[in-house]
């Protein structure tokens, strides 16, 4: 990108070096959309006020998988904002940041570890193995429990 081209915000989630690899994941419908409106609120929150409300900002995400002793592993993914303007923490908690602090574990049992710190917000996000699709069946089966409208009352 030539010097004064404009960049969009989402083009700065990722930084100038190779990210390293990260596996494939594939996740439940419920997780995936969970996992989305988070996602969302994280990235709107960074564009308004956070680090890509700056040019010099950057996100970071990674992920991975972890056992810990359990024959299945579970997701990590991991939010973190950098070159920002200094987070200060407000007196209430928004509708968003329920929702990032609060989703996760009500809907699918998972954690949330949301730390509003002054050089950026950093997030962990962790979703139980069962709501990954298992690996041995297609994502399609794994999502399809509705069964189909008949039109019968």
């Amino acid at each position: 990108m030539a010097d004064g081209e404009p960049q969009t915000w989402l083009g700065r989630f990722v930084p100038g070096e190779a990210p390293s690899p990260r596996p494939d994941i594939v996740l439940r419908a419920d997780a995936g959309q969970a996992l989305a409106m988070v996602l969302h609120e994280l990235a709107t929150n960074a564009a308004k006020y956070g680090a890509l409300s700056t040019k010099e900002g950057r996100v970071s995400i990674r992920w991975d998988r972890h056992l810990n002793g359990n024959p299945r592993s579970h997701l990590v993914l991991e939010w973190q904002e950098i070159g920002g303007p200094p987070v200060v923490a407000p007196a209430e908690s928004s509708y968003g940041m329920s929702t990032v602090r609060d989703l996760i574990p009500y809907e699918l049992g998972g954690t949330v570890d949301l730390v509003l710190a002054p050089e950026g917000v950093r997030c962990r996000l962790e979703l139980p193995a069962d709501r990954l699709s298992n690996d041995r069946e297609p994502a399609s089966e794994t999502t399809a429990h509705a069964s189909p409208r008949t039109g019968e009352a």
